[in-house]
């Protein structure tokens, strides 16, 4: 019979970093689909009121950054 590994519910740190890398992903794929910069800014939000605020500063700060470009191309 297998051996499983022990499952274990993730830490409040461990669901942090797993939006951060979510949140960043979606902001970088703003250029593509619109849509996802402003999940990633939601993302970022959640972080913060969740009080992980480094994390959330990252998502917001790439988020801002790379819809502020998107739409001054869209723009100009």
């Amino acid at each position: 019979m297998p051996r499983h590994a022990a499952t274990h519910a993730p830490s409040e740190r461990e669901k942090a970093m797993a939006q951060l890398i979510v949140g960043l992903l979606l902001a970088i794929t703003t250029p593509f689909l619109l849509p996802a910069g402003l999940v990633a800014i939601g993302i970022g939000v959640s972080l913060a009121r969740r009080g992980h605020r480094l994390q959330a500063a990252t998502v917001l700060i790439v988020a801002a950054g790379v819809l502020a470009v998107v739409i001054a191309g869209i723009a100009g």
